[in-house]
């Protein structure tokens, strides 16, 4: 579904350049989810951006289903580490804009809108302002609208960051139950390695500035599995592997910028 081929970008800042990333390869299959780790600050939301067509690259090609991304795509979903949310519109309205730049355009259903509010939470909520609401719940709103607008592939910057424990565990599992379930491939960027784990199929971790990938990491969970890692009872082998990535971030510096839970 993507192809990243050797991708680099490059910064002026203050007159000089700085290099956000650099030789970055990674294929994503169809229906695949793939956790990006790494210290803050090695281009980890510089690379979705390149992936989602919203910044151009310094080097290398991003493809999307065989083609090069060279602008915006409807096909591909974008979930800010910010709301985004228009602050004339009710969290309904501003969730049903889905149906104006969807693929599918025209074809989102009044009842899908206001499903997906009740799997985030937001039923009660539909019909106030985003000044009304909190930060999460905003964040939460932002969400049903990606997911309304059918894409192939969603991009994740750090979704739940903003939300508290329970509900970003609650959000986490039914995100990848939904994923699984509609076949939606994605690339999710996040601080938290349990998160990494919960969410990815395979885990890229990357190097410190420029950012690199140096290592990829197959989850163990059986084969077509429709529920994420359950964290109570993990297997023995998500500590093992949470073990090497946090050796991996550690001989990288990336330790300072990884929030590990």
């Amino acid at each position: 579904m993507i192809e990243i081929l050797g991708a680099g970008k490059d910064y002026v800042l203050d007159g000089r350049i700085v290099t956000a990333f650099d030789g970055v390869d990674l294929k994503l299959d169809p229906g695949e989810i793939v956790s990006i780790v790494g210290p803050s600050g090695c281009g980890k939301s510089s690379l979705l951006k390149a992936v989602a067509g919203l910044e151009p690259l310094t080097r290398g090609e991003v493809r999307f289903q065989g083609q090069p991304v060279k602008g915006p795509n409807p096909r591909i979903g974008v979930v800010f580490q910010e709301a985004r949310l228009l602050p004339w519109l009710t969290i309904r309205e501003n969730a049903a804009l889905a149906a104006r730049f969807s693929a599918h355009r025209g074809l989102v259903d009044p009842h899908r809108v206001d499903e997906l509010l009740f799997r985030v939470g937001l039923d009660g909520f539909a019909s106030a302002y985003p000044s009304q609401v909190s930060g999460g719940m905003a964040q939460r709103a932002a969400l049903a609208r990606t997911l309304l607008q059918r894409p192939a592939l969603i991009l994740f910057d750090e979704p739940f960051a903003s939300l508290d424990a329970l509900r970003r565990m609650e959000l986490q599992g039914w995100l990848f139950r939904m994923l699984k379930e509609d076949g939606t491939g994605a690339l999710f960027v996040t601080h938290d390695l349990d998160e990494a784990l919960v969410m990815g199929d395979r885990v890229a971790v990357m190097t410190g500035r420029p950012g690199r990938i140096c290592r990829l990491y197959d989850v163990p969970r059986p084969a077509g599995a429709a529920e994420p890692v359950d964290l109570s009872s993990p297997p023995l082998e998500f500590w093992e592997l949470k073990s090497s990535i946090l050796k991996d971030l550690a001989a990288t510096g990336g330790l300072r910028g990884a929030l590990v839970s």
